[in-house]
């Protein structure tokens, strides 16, 4: 596996773990990066967090929302009762 692969994963497993105790956190990268992630992955490049926020949105378990000033958010994506996401 390469590195950033092996990295990748990490973090995509963080945010979701993250998100399964705080389902109704929402967040920037930043704001990812400082709150949501375990301290041994801190240090990991903002466009590296990007890249596994894009990766579990392209999988469906987050959200992304543009606000209208342009900042990014991306938050938990859950399903409703009826089976559709919300």
């Amino acid at each position: 596996m390469e590195p950033d692969e092996a990295i990748l994963r990490c973090l995509c497993h963080a945010i979701l773990r993250y998100l399964a105790r705080h389902p109704d956190a929402a967040d920037t990268v930043c704001g990812i990066a400082n709150w949501w992630l375990p301290e041994s992955e801190r240090d990991v490049s903002e466009r590296m967090i990007e890249r596994a926020l894009d990766r579990l949105v392209e999988a469906g378990r987050v959200t992304k929302y543009v606000l209208v000033d342009g900042s990014v958010l991306y938050a938990h994506r859950v399903a409703k009762q009826d089976g559709k996401a919300r």
